[in-house]
């Protein structure tokens, strides 16, 4: 006896919850609706960090060496990334130089430390040498041709200036005389 009356307890219960569900459901659409026709627009308007300029910069200059590594074959012209310390500091950077620049700085230091010039060795590499005078020239007729030939390329060289032109810009602008970009 007891169970029927439950199961007709749940019966009515069922049956007198389904419209108030209905009810709910309906209303809440209504809410919904009303609630999408009132929407405000609003539009906000700013500027990227510098950093985040700065990292689309790095990211596009690497994506153009890495190209013009893989269209070249002579690796002596291939761009190399190397973390140094400045001289005069103990943060370590990331330096960026063809592999010709730095065999030449590296056969430099070597043949002034063998003459004694231990101190001024890295100095003087720095100051270059006709090779590097040379391959400088073959770099540029190298990237030079590329250029007309591969468009690819010169997508990527062309998106690295815009990162780099958009980077400058909005130094110059945060940081106004004291930006060392200022137009």
């Amino acid at each position: 006896m007891l169970v029927i009356i439950l199961r007709k307890f749940n019966l009515m219960f069922i049956l007198f919850t389904i419209p108030l569900a209905y009810a709910s459901a309906q209303q809440a659409y209504q809410n919904e609706k009303s609630a999408s026709e009132d929407i405000e627009r609003v539009e906000v308007l700013g500027s990227k960090p510098l950093s985040s300029l700065l990292k689309l910069r790095h990211e596009k200059r690497f994506a153009f060496m890495h190209k013009f590594n893989d269209l070249i074959d002579d690796e002596d012209l291939h761009f190399v990334c190397k973390k140094q310390v400045a001289t005069g500091s103990h943060i370590r950077k990331e330096v960026c130089k063809n592999q010709f620049e730095w065999r030449i700085i590296r056969e430099i230091v070597d043949e002034e430390v063998s003459k004694g010039n231990k101190t001024g060795a890295y100095a003087i590499a720095l100051m270059g040498s006709q090779e590097q005078t040379y391959r400088k020239k073959d770099l540029l007729e190298k990237i030079n041709g590329l250029l007309e030939k591969n468009d690819d390329f010169a997508k990527s060289l062309q998106e690295f200036n815009s990162a780099d032109e958009a980077y400058k810009k909005a130094h110059a602008k945060k940081f106004g005389v004291l930006s060392q970009h200022k137009n």
